[in-house]
């Protein structure tokens, strides 16, 4: 059940034109009226889910970019709490809260954050202590959720949850019933499944309200670098008048103030008669002063109404800025969610004076908002190129913030989580990252400390989040036995190369050699990229070879999945699989689209297109790159409408990956999708008959598509600014200053 607040109903003056009648003969002539985009989000989206279709993503209360992401950690009386259904915390079909946290992962597919968790009962009982214990009963018809703010009834004291969330903290308002007696307590010994605690501590003053503590717990992430460190900040209205703790949940003791060790909590009661408690509270990862200081600056009183006033207009100033016209109700649902996702990870780091804790762990001022949280392995496909699109100074913001991570620990992140580097995934996609937004002028940033840190990366081996065989990648052209990190590598590579040749740097031939690379692990025997011994020779027998099982030579993939991974050279491709042969191409090219078209649905990974994973995402516009955009249309339009959806079950096709799935129908709907690290854009069919994106200082980019439906998908021509467009691809030169784009589809 979505909550529609009132003042969302108050701003929504009409949905995307889908009622207007005044509406030209050329439906994407006019510009697009004012709308909410707030109506459009539903956080329920792909909050279920089985198998490889888990999402990972949680109807948590959220501040765009936020430190927080304030939710429910649940469970379900059947099955427990499984941990691959909760890494995000929140399973939809779930039907107990054992509490809310004040963090979450969005779309990891491992066990991370999931901190400082809080819940409200009616009267104390010691079983309350443990999850099982406190955990409390809801159900999805009193429960609800926009941007920014979250609200439930625990259904067996009938406690009114209501939740907002700010940029470093949030506010809970627990609602009890006539009579009740109020507790809030805090289990500092408690985070998700299979991350443990390492050290925690709390201490109460009654008097002032406050609760200040500390917990440090290990992720599957974080505790690659020794753990998350959260303090916190939290203020009680009214003031608690009784309670006590516990360092060992077995017993817990009456009017205990201060409380430490990896099994800690407290619990507050409050005067006879109330009946609402307010909590506010604020978090940091540099010390327990900058979570005090955060609470006074973002959580000054209790005014729940302006705290949802502020952080949905935080929301509006972002969404608000991509506007479309056209397509179905569901589309432009998913489409609105889709944003909203897109803005959840990376999160803020940096408290209110700017204080944040870098790799080194040490303590660092930020001369602007310091971001961490990047899956780049993943996000440098679709989300940054978006952020570049629609919402450039954050993907400056972001750059800004990869710089700071090379000066604090010295070497270019890989996959940094809060103040660590994890390691996590293969390649170096900061590169791609680095490289493209600074092609399509973003470049407020320390380009040479930048870019030199690329550089590094790519032609020495750094002790940080370096290169696995880059010594053999470097003298035999592959890493043995490891498609993956050759192919990875060499895209890598690809962009360092354009962005040296724009700088004007004496690498490029080097890099240029190097990213060619991805050419030395296809295997003519079979068709396929295998991996290679040492010794040069391909490992795969040809007479058994099957593309279809996974091996240790693919990262999270098989043969198929990493078929065609190097969009950035197609004429290139097409040379070394097909001798130069285009039909050959796209035959081979219908024919893999056929069987995924074709294939059972099911919740496993898909054997052909695994659209839930990353490597393929490129697969549907390499029609458009080479020339043939009717392959392209029939698989991008067959990916929007099979793989997206608007219920919690089957809203994404899997992990969303900081916002990846998501940013992939951003894309692919409005009609230009980039090739990662370039500044091409390969051509897809606009869902929409009119797209606005204001990419600020008066630049507007518009896509028109005006007779874009359900059957008009193929390109009988497109123009920017007037002039024809030969082919299916467009460099972003022709429009990044703004213009207009105009796609004429047909059945």
């Amino acid at each position: 059940m979505r909550f529609i607040p009132l003042l969302v109903l108050a701003a929504c003056a009409s949905t995307p034109d889908a009622d207007d009648t005044d509406s030209p003969a050329d439906p994407s002539a006019a510009a697009i009226d004012a709308y909410d985009p707030l109506a459009l989000v539903d956080p329920f989206i792909a909050t279920g889910g089985g198998g490889a279709e888990i999402a990972e993503v949680t109807p948590a209360a959220k501040y765009p970019l936020g430190m927080t992401s304030i939710g429910p950690d649940t469970r379900s009386t059947q099955f427990g709490q499984i941990t691959a259904l909760h890494y995000g915390g929140y399973w939809y079909p779930d039907n107990r809260i054992d509490n809310f946290s004040m963090t979450h992962a969005h779309g990891m597919g491992v066990v991370d954050y999931g901190t400082v968790p809080f819940m409200a009962r009616d009267g104390w009982d010691p079983s309350y202590t443990t999850p099982v214990g406190r955990m409390a009963a809801f159900t999805h018809d009193e429960e609800w959720a926009t941007p920014g703010h979250y609200r439930v009834i625990l259904q067996e004291d009938k406690i009114d949850a209501d939740i907002v969330a700010t940029m470093r903290g949030g506010q809970a308002r627990f609602t009890f019933q006539d009579g009740a007696d109020p507790v809030v307590l805090f289990d500092l010994g408690k985070v998700l499944a299979d991350a443990d605690v390492a050290d925690a501590y709390a201490t109460v003053d009654r008097e002032a309200g406050m609760v200040d503590g500390f917990q440090r717990m290990n992720g599957s992430y974080s505790k690659r670098f020794g753990g998350l460190m959260t303090y916190f900040a939290a203020k009680m209205d009214p003031a608690p008048i009784g309670g006590g703790g516990w360092e060992d949940p077995a017993s817990p003791v009456a009017d205990k103030l201060s409380v430490n060790g990896i099994h800690s909590g407290v619990w507050l009661t409050f005067p006879a008669g109330t009946k609402v408690v307010d909590v506010r509270i604020a978090l940091s990862y540099v010390n327990a002063e900058g979570a005090r200081a955060n609470l006074a600056a973002e959580l000054p009183d209790t005014d729940l109404d302006a705290r949802l006033a502020d952080t949905e207009g935080a929301w509006r100033s972002y969404l608000g800025r991509v506007r479309v016209r056209g397509g179905t109700e569901d589309e432009r649902t998913i489409f609105h969610t889709a944003m909203f996702h897109a803005l959840f990870f990376p999160q803020r780091q940096d408290d209110v004076d700017g204080q944040y804790r870098g790799a080194d762990q040490a303590i660092h001022t930020a001369d602007g908002p310091h971001y961490s949280d990047l899956s780049m392995w993943d996000t440098f496909r679709t989300l940054h190129p978006w952020y570049t699109l629609a919402w450039p100074e954050l993907q400056n913001d972001v750059n800004r913030s990869i710089v700071r991570m090379v000066n604090d620990g010295g070497y270019l992140p890989k996959w940094p989580l809060a103040h660590g580097n994890t390691g996590g995934m293969v390649g170096s996609p900061g590169i791609q990252i680095l490289s493209e937004s600074w092609q399509k002028g973003v470049r407020d940033f320390d380009v040479e400390k930048a870019y030199a840190a690329s550089l590094e990366t790519a032609t020495t081996s750094v002790p940080v989040d370096g290169r696995g065989g880059l010594s053999d990648y470097q003298t035999k052209g592959y890493v043995p036995m490891q498609v993956s990190d050759t192919l990875e590598y060499a895209w890598n590579d690809d962009a360092l190369m354009r962005w040296a040749q724009a700088l004007g740097k004496p690498d490029v031939e080097l890099l240029r050699a190097q990213a060619d690379n991805w050419k030395e692990v296809w295997n003519p025997a079979v068709g396929f990229n295998t991996g290679r011994r040492a010794d040069g020779t391909f490992a795969a027998d040809p007479t058994t070879f099957d593309p279809t099982e996974w091996t240790d030579d693919y990262v999270e993939g098989n043969a198929y999945h990493y078929l065609w991974y190097a969009p950035f050279d197609i004429d290139g491709m097409i040379q070394l699989q097909h001798g130069g042969d285009v039909d050959a191409f796209g035959q081979r090219s219908r024919d893999f689209w056929d069987q995924v078209y074709a294939a059972e649905e099911n919740t496993f990974p898909d054997t052909y297109y695994w659209h839930g994973n990353e490597p393929v995402m490129h697969y549907a516009f390499l029609g458009a790159l080479a020339g043939m955009p009717d392959i392209t249309a029939d698989a991008s339009r067959w990916i929007l409408s099979h793989k997206y959806g608007v219920h919690y079950d089957d809203g994404l096709d899997g992990n969303d990956d900081a916002g990846t799935l998501s940013a992939w129908y951003l894309c692919a709907s409005t009609g230009l999708f980039p090739i990662a690290g370039t500044t091409t854009y390969a051509w897809s069919p606009s869902l929409w008959q009119r797209v606005e994106i204001d990419r600020g200082d008066g630049k507007t980019v518009v896509v028109r598509a005006p007779n874009a439906d359900d059957t008009h998908r193929f390109l009988t021509g497109w123009t920017v600014n007037g002039d024809t467009i030969d082919g299916a691809t467009l460099d972003w030169s022709k429009f990044g200053d703004g213009g207009e784009i105009v796609m004429d589809l047909s059945e």
